[in-house]
């Protein structure tokens, strides 16, 4: 049985349609992962095969969307630019207010899939992860000009080759436990080798944060972690040094002042939400044993 015959015998008989039906149980999705990876392979995976696998998951519950989510993440990485480009447009049309951990876990999953497939086009390669000799060096040109960018009105780089890493961005900026699932994604990701493209981006958008002191604590701590998965200890033939790169935003931004500054400003908040916390407190008990 060659691979043409395999994959004319899977669409003719719409075993994407009986796997993904809305009435399908969840251990057949399960075991669909080689599947859709073999068909994306051998391009026999078109658009109307993911909107199947997508709409699968809507409405269901937790479980069931968990699954759908795990065989989307998987074939992610198989597909082309166009494809993950039409699943992406999907998960953004997910509203904000339902957002959960569930959500944010597949944000993050999703784009590092995506990143290895557009890596994967560009170097030529399908190894799962690029050799460390062969990953992209971080580029410090941005350093160049780096005090007019971070003073300027906005920035702006393209957010659409970057996938999730936007939508957590702007989650993690926010209060409440997903903001700090958010900023854990972000993490992981940077960790991933694809992701040096965007790291000089990053970096960037931490510095405006902390500049304007706005989300400070999240972005000093986010800024360190870039650096020290970007940079080396010391300088040698691969790039600069952590320390060359901290020196120059001294230099150029007097970091260490306006890190000072942020943090200082930030305890400053959370003390006078903590008083304002304790005399709602006071009046909620002095209310409560009130006799009428």
């Amino acid at each position: 049985m060659n691979t043409s015959y395999l994959t004319h015998w899977i669409k003719k008989h719409n075993i994407i349609k009986l796997v993904f039906d809305e009435s399908s149980h969840t251990e057949m999705i399960k075991r669909s992962d080689k599947m859709l990876q073999f068909l994306a392979t051998n391009d026999s995976l078109d658009e109307e095969d993911l909107e199947l696998v997508w709409k699968c998951q809507e409405g269901k519950h937790e479980e069931a969307v968990r699954i759908v989510y795990e065989a989307i993440t998987a074939v992610a990485g198989y597909l082309t630019v166009d494809q993950i480009q039409y699943l992406f447009s999907k998960i953004k049309q997910i509203p904000s207010k339902d957002y959960s951990e569930l959500t944010i876990n597949f944000i993050k999953d999703f784009t590092e899939s995506a990143f290895r497939a557009s890596n994967s086009m560009k170097f030529n390669t399908d190894d799962d992860l690029l050799m460390e000799d062969k990953k992209p060096a971080v580029n410090t040109d941005f350093l160049e000009n780096i005090k007019e960018t971070v003073e300027a009105d906005s920035y702006e780089f393209e957010e659409s080759a970057a996938f999730g890493l936007p939508m957590l961005w702007k989650l993690m900026q926010k209060n409440g436990p997903l903001a700090k699932i958010a900023f854990e994604s972000i993490k992981e990701i940077f960790k991933y080798p694809h992701s040096e493209d965007f790291k000089s981006h990053y970096i960037i958008l931490c510095l405006r944060n902390i500049y304007r002191d706005e989300a400070c604590p999240q972005s000093i701590d986010l800024l360190n972690n870039i650096l020290e998965e970007t940079f080396i200890p010391q300088r040698n033939d691969t790039g600069a040094a952590m320390s060359e790169v901290v020196y120059s935003l001294q230099e150029k931004l007097d970091l260490i002042g306006n890190t000072i500054n942020g943090i200082g400003n930030y305890l400053s908040f959370v003390k006078e939400e903590l008083v304002q916390q304790a005399m709602r407190d006071e009046v909620n008990e002095d209310n409560s044993t009130h006799v009428f």
